[in-house]
């Protein structure tokens, strides 16, 4: 036989006079083998064979034809770590629909390489080991494990996270689900250890008042420190839950306090409420408030910016109120302006204020006459003419248009 496809539609044979000839003509239709989903790339695959309408692949006449279909890929891992096992021919590349090489062919057929896949599977399972390591970074920063025990719980992080952060390929669920039962391993007993000292520090709390915060922990050191929030239960009582320290400091640097919890920590990267004891007739003493300690766990003093943009002001006076947070008015000797703490929360004014019965305009925009001095790890005032930001304005029209006298109050 001839195939048309090969001869241009032109074929000769041998007629004889006389004789009748009749032309009989069969169509037939392709039917592909594609393979688009193996890896690596070398495994991909695709081929093709015609059949006669009406016809099965798996007759005698296709039995060279059908005979070459290669074998697939039986099993291969994709780059995200996903598993794919070979299950056969498939009408259809989105669900298997198993192909019949007994069925007849009425036209142009395609057959694909389907392979079961579990890359919801490993979805899920590199989900749940995110969440863990999330999880064991928190108790790991809890300010009342010790140190050794933080150090241990964060080498199992670290082990969890080498699993999380595989490349090429990813790491199979499998994989991903064993870090995850040796990391849970590692965690629940410190969470139990956490929820023994939590349950022992509340009972000891005055009239029932909640300190601490489990998975308290933070960062930030110079500009960007953690926004300061009044509602966080961030308590801790002197004597009871853990003691000041003072830090040797470096030479020529001026004197540094920590406060160091009962299981070894000290508070760092964080604002806390520091509670003292009243004294002898129940007074309270002044030194109670908030306190701002820096990623290294040292009290930090003057002015604070959070990474919000807020302003605090912490006392720098050695005695007494050292680096308790300021409220109220505030006369700055550096640069010889007045500032607005907002008693509720400390954070500094801009714009307009009403206090009390008067208004008072403080800058919003700021000169940068500031600048951070990572070496002492404060902002210091540098001099100039620009006005700081949050410095009140007095004997002068605001930028609005309105006049404030020599006490800055607006004259109406």
């Amino acid at each position: 036989e001839q195939d048309p496809e090969e001869t241009g539609g032109l074929y000769a044979f041998t007629a004889h006079a006389g004789s009748r000839y009749v032309m009989v003509y069969n169509r037939a239709y392709r039917v592909y083998f594609i393979n688009n989903v193996a890896l690596p790339l070398e495994n991909r695959y695709r081929y093709y064979f015609k059949v006669r309408r009406g016809e099965s692949p798996e007759d005698e006449y296709y039995h060279s034809e059908y005979g070459q279909v290669a074998e697939q890929l039986e099993y291969f891992v994709n780059p995200d770590g996903a598993e794919f096992r070979y299950e056969g021919w498939s009408y259809s590349q989105d669900r298997y629909k198993e192909f019949n090489p007994s069925a007849a062919i009425y036209r142009k057929t395609y057959l694909y390489a389907y392979y079961k896949d579990n890359v919801k599977e490993v979805d899920d399972a590199r989900k749940k080991l995110e969440d863990a390591i999330k999880e064991a970074i928190r108790v790991s920063d809890d300010y009342f494990l010790k140190q050794e025990e933080s150090g241990e719980l964060k080498e199992a992080v670290e082990e969890a996270l080498e699993v999380l952060d595989r490349e090429n390929p990813r790491a199979t669920a499998g994989q991903l689900e064993e870090a995850l039962e040796k990391l849970k391993e590692k965690t629940e007993p410190y969470e139990e250890i956490l929820d023994d000292r939590y349950n022992h520090y509340d009972d000891i709390q005055d009239n029932g008042n909640k300190g601490g915060n489990k998975g308290g922990g933070g960062s930030g050191s110079g500009s960007k420190q953690n926004p300061f929030n009044t509602k966080r239960p961030e308590s801790y009582t002197l004597g009871t839950n853990g003691n000041w320290v003072e830090i040797s400091a470096p030479v020529g640097g001026e004197r540094q306090m920590a406060f160091v919890l009962n299981g070894g920590m000290r508070l760092s990267g964080m604002w806390a409420w520091i509670k003292y004891p009243a004294d002898g007739n129940g007074n309270i003493s002044d030194r109670t408030g908030w306190y701002h300690f820096n990623d290294k766990g040292i009290m930090e003093t003057g002015w604070i910016r959070d990474e919000s943009g807020n302003w605090y002001y912490c006392n720098t006076e050695k005695e007494g109120r050292f680096g308790k947070m300021q409220t109220g008015w505030r006369h700055d000797g550096a640069d010889e302006n007045w500032y607005y703490l907002i008693p509720e929360g400390g954070a500094m004014a801009t714009g307009w204020r009403k206090i009390g019965e008067k208004w008072y305009y403080f800058e919003t925009a700021g000169a940068g006459v500031y600048a951070y001095d990572p070496v002492e790890e404060r902002w210091n005032y540098g001099g100039g003419s620009g006005k700081p930001l949050g410095s009140m304005y007095k004997n002068e029209m605001t930028p609005d248009g309105y006049a404030v006298d020599s006490d800055g109050v607006w004259i109406p």
